[in-house]
C-alpha cells in the first residue's frame, strides 16, 4: 500500500507541474502576447493566441515533461479512436443543423463578402478544433490525470466529485463571455455552461478518453464561427447567418439532450464501457 501511494505521489507530479504551466501561459503570457498583436492581427486570431500557445505547451509538455505520446492526454490508453471523433462530431453537426431549421425565423442572412469570408476560413478550420482540444485537456484531462493518476474511477459514484468540479471548472473562464453580460438570467446562461462541462466530463469518463467531447466542443465553436452565429456572440466571426439567440433554457435543454443523444448512439455503437456502475 504504501509502495503504491508513492507511486501515485510520483506519477501525479508531472501533471501538476504541466497544468501549472499552462495555466500561467493561458492566463498571462497569451493575454500579453494577444494586446501585443492588437495592430497586427484579426479579433479571431487575437482571441485565439492563447490557445495556440496552449496547445503548443501540451505538445512541449507531453515530450519533456510527461514523456509520453501527446495522444496519451486525450486517450486513456490505445490510440486516439478516429472513428469515434467521426461520430460524435457528426451526431453534434446534425443536432446543431436540426436546431437552426427548428428556430429559422429567427435567423437572417449576413449576406457577406465571399473573399472575405474565405479569407477567414483556413485559420478559422485549423485553430478552433485546437482550441476545443486545448480546453478539453486543460479543464478536464489534466484534472483527470491528477485526480486519479493511476486507474479511472469505475463507477458513478466514485466519478461524481469529478463530474461536478469540470463542470466548475469549465464554467469559470467562461463567465467573462459576453453572452454572460448580455443575458437577461446570467445564472441560467452559468448553468448552461456548467452543464456542457460536467456532461462532457462524464461522457469522457464513459468513453475511456476525451474525442467525442473535443470532437462535440470543435463542431460546436466551428457552427458558431462559420454557419450560424448570434447576437452578443463571444466569437469575431462573419458566419453565414446569425441568430438570435434561443435562450437559457433552450439552450439548456439542446445541451443535455444533444449529449444524451451521442451517450446512446456511442452506447449502441459499442464505444460505451459496460462494466460502469452506480454504486
Amino acid at each position: 500500500m504504501e509502495n503504491a501511494q508513492r507511486e501515485e505521489k510520483k506519477t501525479r507530479g508531472p501533471y501538476i507541474a504541466l497544468l501549472c504551466i499552462s495555466l500561467f501561459i493561458f492566463l498571462f503570457i497569451g493575454p500579453i502576447v494577444s494586446i501585443t498583436l492588437t495592430n497586427a492581427a484579426s479579433a479571431y486570431m487575437r482571441m485565439h493566441i492563447p490557445y495556440i500557445l496552449l496547445f503548443i505547451t501540451f505538445i512541449a509538455g507531453s515530450r519533456f515533461i510527461l514523456k509520453e505520446p501527446f495522444a496519451n492526454l486525450i486517450v486513456f490508453q490505445g490510440k486516439i479512436r478516429w472513428k469515434l471523433v467521426s461520430i460524435s462530431a457528426l451526431i453534434y453537426l446534425l443536432n446543431s443543423i436540426l436546431c437552426s431549421l427548428l428556430f429559422f425565423s429567427d435567423i437572417k442572412w449576413n449576406g457577406i463578402n465571399l473573399s472575405a469570408y474565405l479569407l477567414q476560413l483556413l485559420p478559422v478550420i485549423i485553430i478552433t478544433p485546437l482550441q476545443a482540444l486545448s480546453e478539453e485537456i486543460l479543464f478536464r484531462a489534466l484534472p483527470l490525470s491528477i485526480a486519479y493518476p493511476g486507474a479511472k474511477p469505475r463507477t458513478i459514484a466514485k466519478e461524481l466529485p469529478f463530474i461536478l468540479f469540470a463542470g466548475i471548472i469549465f464554467t469559470l473562464p467562461h463567465l467573462w463571455n459576453n453572452e454572460m453580460y448580455a443575458s437577461a438570467h446570467p445564472v441560467l446562461t452559468a448553468l448552461c455552461y456548467f452543464s456542457w462541462g460536467m456532461l462532457a466530463a462524464f461522457l469522457s469518463l464513459e468513453t475511456e478518453g476525451f474525442e467525442a467531447s473535443s470532437a462535440m466542443h470543435a463542431v460546436n465553436n466551428l457552427y458558431i464561427a462559420l454557419i450560424v452565429n448570434y447576437d452578443n456572440s463571444s466569437m469575431p466571426t462573419v458566419a453565414l447567418f446569425t441568430s438570435r439567440q434561443t435562450g437559457e433554457v433552450g439552450t439548456l435543454i439542446q445541451t443535455i439532450a444533444v449529449f444524451a443523444l451521442t451517450y446512446m448512439i456511442l452506447r449502441r455503437s459499442g464505444f460505451i464501457r459496460k462494466e460502469a456502475s452506480i454504486g
